[in-house]
């Protein structure tokens, strides 16, 4: 269960964020599990809010109200985090949680530019092709014109790695035995680049697969420790094998800042698109650590781990639900509310920017139809479902299920309305299951 303790104070060159979520990663779990940190701590180094207080003294800093992503605060397992003012990163209010973490995004970023100067006609292997960081990779190697392969450990998660862009994708079960497949998809020549975040069972496999000249980059142990390699294994290929962490590729500010831009510049340019995923409330934390290992089939655009969020899961009240599903039907009765799952798209405005709010309407309406969504509050609504208050207007669109909301959020009909939603001025989106407090009426006091 969370504790509950003294809310912090920034000192000089540090901001107080209101977490909106916390991303779960791998190393958060080896982290538990008493790897690198010895308990008690607070989980989390990455996640994504909003700036609340900055520090005395503190020049250059995010504005009070600015939404910001970073990766290296150590506790973002909370519902407000100190972060070093010079690492916070201001992120897009239109992207949803698990799209602004830029963990796995600038992973996958300074993977496919330091290593190799990847051209087009290189053939390049992923390991790991339907994970976040490896469909985010695929994405980026396939933009610089790489013919690659990607592996991946079931046939649930083959449609992962080949929606990301992969040209050929090898499943290597259990064994993790990719290697004849991997000759025969090169006519025996191997790859330029590859890379292993795999470790124990397959980066010996991975060094063999290399093109004469070849680089292996190992960057994770997801299966144990990656074996020793001998100078002799790589004498008569000329092949070489290199470590790789981000957090050597973005210990200076002004790096972390210029990768990050990259990474920003690629989602607004609509090329790269960031899995969702899949959200925890911040008492489920526990359930978020077991998610990343159970190996759920995921959909194509799904493959980042969860993200655990200070919002709570609930129910709505019959009376919130009769505001909410105004225009659109009855309200069903409380007792059916509580059988019945929903999820909210909410897309909130500005004041300023309330002019652009039709045209958004319109675009989206003529999408989310398929998917079963309907409109439940057409700019009429004064607070956020996230508890919190909203200056201007929203959108809400309720859906019967998290995963068809989801499934209408990554369709190309909802992606190719991003040039509509940068133009419209939007302050935010999110998906939320159930209904938070304070939602109809007034805004919930501060």
């Amino acid at each position: 269960m969370p504790e509950t303790g003294e809310a912090p104070v920034p000192g000089p060159g540090q901001i107080l964020v209101e977490v909106e979520a916390a991303g779960v990663n791998f190393l958060d779990v080896m982290q538990r599990k008493g790897h690198g940190r010895t308990p008690p701590f607070v989980p989390g180094l990455e996640g994504v809010g909003r700036v609340a207080a900055v520090g005395e003294g503190t020049a250059g800093a995010p504005a009070i109200g600015t939404r910001v992503a970073w990766i290296v605060a150590p506790g973002s397992y909370a519902e407000r985090v100190i972060v070093p003012a010079e690492r916070a990163i201001p992120v897009p209010g239109d992207l949803a949680p698990g799209e602004a973490m830029l963990f796995q995004a600038l992973t996958a970023q300074y993977l496919a530019a330091e290593y190799r100067d990847v051209r087009p006609g290189d053939r390049v292997l992923v390991q790991a092709a339907a994970g976040g960081v490896g469909q985010i990779l695929v994405q980026m190697l396939k933009r610089r014109g790489a013919w690659v392969i990607g592996t991946v450990s079931t046939e649930e998660k083959a449609g992962g790695a080949s929606d990301a862009g992969a040209d050929a994708v090898i499943n290597y079960g259990r064994d993790g035995d990719f290697l004849p497949a991997l000759r025969k998809l090169t006519d025996g020549r191997g790859v330029d680049l590859a890379f292993d975040s795999v470790g124990t069972t397959t980066l010996a496999n991975t060094i063999k697969g290399l093109a004469r000249g070849g680089t292996a980059v190992s960057y994770g142990s997801t299966s144990g420790p990656p074996p020793a390699v001998s100078p002799m294994e790589l004498t008569s290929p000329c092949a070489r094998v290199a470590g790789g962490s981000v957090f050597s590729y973005v210990a200076d500010a002004a790096e972390l800042r210029r990768r990050a831009v990259k990474v920003l510049d690629g989602i607004r340019a609509g090329w790269l698109r960031l899995p969702l995923a899949r959200s925890f409330a911040l008492d489920h934390a526990a359930q978020a650590h077991r998610a990343p290992r159970s190996h759920r089939p995921r959909s194509p655009s799904r493959g980042k781990g969860p993200i655990v969020t200070t919002r709570r899961s609930i129910v709505p009240s019959a009376a919130i639900a009769a505001a909410l599903l105004a225009g659109v039907g009855a309200a069903p009765a409380a007792a059916q509310l509580a059988t019945v799952p929903k999820a909210y798209y909410v897309a909130e405005f500005e004041p300023t920017d309330l002019a652009g709010l039709q045209p958004y309407s319109a675009g989206v309406a003529s999408t989310f139809e398929p998917f079963g969504g309907r409109f439940a509050v057409r700019g009429g609504a004064v607070a956020s479902l996230e508890g919190t208050p909203v200056r201007g207007r929203m959108i809400v669109i309720e859906f019967d299920s998290l995963e068809r909301a989801r499934a209408w959020y990554d369709s190309p009909g909802y992606t190719a309305l991003r040039p509509i939603r940068q133009r419209s001025g939007l302050s935010r989106t999110y998906i939320v299951e159930g209904i938070a407090p304070g939602t109809a009426g007034t805004p919930p006091a501060r």
